[in-house]
């Protein structure tokens, strides 16, 4: 199959085709290195300990080391594809409900577990959710030299828990509510989020795939969009474009156990790679006698490529200055890729609002913003005179375009900082020859839009949580209700064993479990002091 990486728009059908996609963001570290065993049986679920150790040589010779180990807790064990999912959801949740992201994250149980494919109606889907947690926050991993800090622009070494602290639902905070499970992420991992190292992901498709598979998406969209940036920026058709990982090398990566013999390596590979293919996420697998793949990217990635810089954009309002030389496809519009479409007025036609003709003598409002961004008067006059009337199409918008450019210098001066102030010349010069902004550059207008879009939908979405949310509060309020006193025990058992630990540092011991079990059963709580306790307020008859 043939496609231009540069112009998707000639595969529109087979666009379609697929799968509508449901974008997120995540933490780029952890998108790329891992943390979770690939299979609850394997022999890597059951050791405590992985490492990966990458040896590289820098530009001047020096010899580069990068390790990245992740050491499983004694009781909760090695953390599983399950957790590699809840933390990805977490993300996700906490980016829909607020950006910047800020410590502690609210996580509704219920929502966790259709983020991440489960059905919250089953107790074991919850409770695998609730373990995923708290196996998460207990496990460590140390990466030297290993661990890119985006405040410094530069690799360390950091020694760290994904999750910081994870307080679940039914303990009570001061001045918090208790109506949904708390979560502390890592403070370097919560700044590299809100300082935009972050990696796109289609959610959707990511939490559908097998382990094997799902960390190959990891690990190959990053390699693709290297490989798309260089064809797109050379103007080159992906025709023949692949990458290639060695067998050994993937293996340690992913990590998996490598095997000697090449058939039983292609064995291994075999469901994820077909699996991929399905998706349309890679076009084609090739696997060479010495057992090297070759990875050639299929329109899926083509297409997640093409709207990653859009796509991020929309999700957090931060500028991507590493990839801002992409000159991504303005969807719909005539003309070449990028081009700023210029449209006269038919003859006849009024120009537009607020672009009424000056009295003779008098300077025009357009001229006289002009002169204000550091035209001269004579060429802001000539410039008024020539353009006055045209208009600029940008994105799915058209702007009068004397307007257009005067905030585009307002915006390359902000974005400059400073350190290489801009003339009235060169605004004259971009309006003259048309030159083009940066994808990332958005009107005032593009920006207002998106402001009362995201609030809207954030007004939507908060409603219909607390609908879902106050639903479930009185169905699991009604089935407390109903429950005995040994019961309503085993219920707050394991939030009982999370808040001794956390005040003492240590598990209970079988005596302290069994006096603490005593004392709620000799003081009973009652239907109000669990309202008061869950909800701050009681809200359901106190009888069924």
């Amino acid at each position: 199959m043939l496609l231009k990486v540069n112009n998707l728009l000639e595969k529109k059908d087979e666009i379609e085709k697929l799968e509508e996609p449901s974008y997120t963001i995540t933490e780029g570290n952890l998108f790329y290195r891992h943390f979770a065993s690939l299979g609850p049986t394997s022999k890597e679920r059951k050791n405590l300990v992985s490492e990966v150790v990458e040896e590289k040589t820098a530009a001047n010779g020096a010899r580069q080391v990068r390790r990245w180990k992740v050491k499983g807790d004694v009781e909760s064990g090695y953390p599983t594809w399950l957790d590699e999912k809840v933390f990805v959801a977490v993300i996700d949740i906490a980016r829909r409900h607020n950006y910047p992201v800020k410590n502690p994250i609210e996580i509704n149980i219920s929502e966790l577990c259709r983020t991440t494919g489960l059905s919250p109606r089953h107790g074991r889907n919850r409770d695998m959710v609730r373990a995923s947690l708290q196996r998460i926050a207990l496990t460590r991993i140390e990466a030297k030299d290993a661990f890119y800090y985006k405040e410094q622009e530069a690799f360390v070494d950091y020694a760290f828990s994904v999750f910081q602290d994870v307080v679940f639902a039914k303990l009570k905070m001061k001045n918090e509510k208790a109506s949904n499970t708390l979560v502390w992420l890592s403070d370097r991992v919560l700044s590299n989020i809100n300082n935009g190292y972050v990696r796109l992901i289609d959610t959707k498709l990511f939490m559908k795939l097998t382990p094997i598979a799902g960390r190959l998406y990891e690990l190959l969209s990053s390699r693709f969009f290297g490989l798309l940036s260089a064809l797109r920026d050379k103007g080159k058709e992906r025709k023949d474009a692949y990458i290639t990982e060695t067998y050994e090398e993937l293996c340690a990566r992913l990590p998996l156990r490598s095997y000697k013999q090449h058939s039983r390596a292609i064995q291994q590979f075999t469901k994820a790679h077909d699996q991929l293919l399905g998706t349309g996420f890679l076009e084609e697998v090739e696997w060479l006698e010495d057992n090297t793949i070759r990875y050639y990217p299929g329109l899926k990635a083509c297409y997640d490529f093409d709207n990653a810089l859009r796509e991020i954009s929309r999700q957090i309002d931060l500028p991507f200055y590493r990839i801002d030389k992409i000159p991504l496809q303005i969807e719909g519009r005539p003309g070449e890729k990028g081009q700023v479409m210029l449209e006269l007025l038919p003859e006849g036609m009024e120009p537009l609002p607020n672009q009424e003709k000056p009295a003779e003598g008098q300077m025009s409002l357009s001229a006289a913003i002009l002169e204000a961004h550091g035209v001269s008067r004579r060429q802001a006059q000539a410039l008024a005179a020539e353009f006055d009337g045209q208009t600029v199409e940008w994105g799915r918008g058209r702007y009068p375009l004397l307007d257009f450019y005067c905030q585009y210098y307002d915006w390359m001066m902000k974005r400059s900082d400073g350190k290489k102030p801009l003339s009235g010349a060169w605004l004259v010069k971009a309006i003259r020859q048309g030159w083009l902004p940066p994808n990332d550059f958005r009107t005032k207008e593009q920006i207002e839009e998106t402001k009362n879009r995201r609030q809207q939908e954030a007004e939507r979405y908060q409603e219909a949580e607390r609908r879902q949310r106050e639903e479930e509060d009185r169905r699991y309020y009604f089935e407390w209700l109903k429950k005995t006193p040994e019961q309503r025990w085993e219920a707050e058992r394991f939030s009982f064993q999370v808040s001794f630990k956390r005040e003492h540092g240590h598990r209970p011991t079988p005596q302290e479990e069994r006096e603490a079990k005593e004392q709620y059963l000799a003081h009973p709580e009652t239907p109000e002091q669990y309202q008061m306790r869950n909800y701050g307020k009681v809200i359901f008859p106190l009888t069924s």
